[in-house]
């Protein structure tokens, strides 16, 4: 995705994208959008498995946590983790069935699962909504161009999110992903350049999901000339 560079510019000084420690506070924060996210917004999951309003699991603990907040509001709206190598393994390796031939047979350590990717539908249309209204010359009553901004907007703070993945991961030395992932966001992925290889069939994990595999070196090859920008680091990464 290309945003001209007046709506990037506009975008950086509204978005940070940012790491959270495991034991800092804003992790409560991360539970509790996750919470909103999944039992409230899409009803993926129970409410009442979540008595403290935070969506959290065993997995949370060795993972390394990303989210994206408003400038201005300082509320998070959106956020990412990626699952690291332990003994409890990944989730894509318990709730699939992996096809033999291609699921990752390499090293463990080399391999995170991206995981928790959630942006919030209404806090997302909130913070877009009071953004767009702010651009000089904009007619809020234009339906397409407000919508053709709107999805771009939307687009942008998933393509950081999926910045924060990739540095995060040349830090640690990995060469895979793994990826569970709804149809329609892996065309936009792979719309962007980012290959992906289907590794077992659908099933309903958080709703109906598909398991990918994707090879990081293969992924840079593939954007390295018509979207570079992909392969920049997020702007307030740490």
């Amino acid at each position: 995705m290309t945003l001209s560079p007046d709506l990037a510019n506009f975008m950086l000084r509204n978005f940070r994208f940012c790491r959270a420690e495991r034991d800092s506070l804003v992790m409560d924060e991360i539970y509790r959008l996750r919470y909103q996210i999944y039992c409230i917004e899409r009803g993926f999951e129970c409410a009442t498995d979540y008595p403290q309003d935070m969506e959290t699991d065993r997995y949370d603990k060795h993972s390394a946590h990303f989210y994206v907040i408003a400038a201005k509001s300082k509320i998070i709206i959106g956020t990412v983790r990626i699952i690291l190598h332990s003994s409890l393994g990944l989730p894509v390796e318990h709730f699939f069935s992996l096809d033999k031939k291609l699921k990752y047979s390499g090293d463990p350590s080399k391999i995170g699962e991206i995981s928790r990717l959630a942006v919030s539908r209404d806090l997302r249309r909130a913070e877009i909504t009071r953004l767009l209204s702010t651009l000089p010359g904009m007619d809020m009553k234009s339906f397409k161009e407000v919508q053709e901004l709107r999805r771009e907007m939307e687009e942008y703070i998933v393509e950081g999110l999926y910045r924060c993945i990739y540095h995060q991961s040349l830090e640690l030395g990995l060469t895979h992903w793994y990826a569970v992932m709804v149809e329609s966001l892996c065309n936009l992925l792979r719309r962007w350049g980012l290959c992906w290889t289907q590794v077992g069939n659908e099933v309903d994990y958080h709703g109906l999901r598909t398991p990918y595999l994707a090879e990081i070196v293969e992924i840079e090859k593939s954007i390295i000339s018509d979207n570079p920008q992909l392969l920049q680091r997020s702007f307030d990464l740490y």
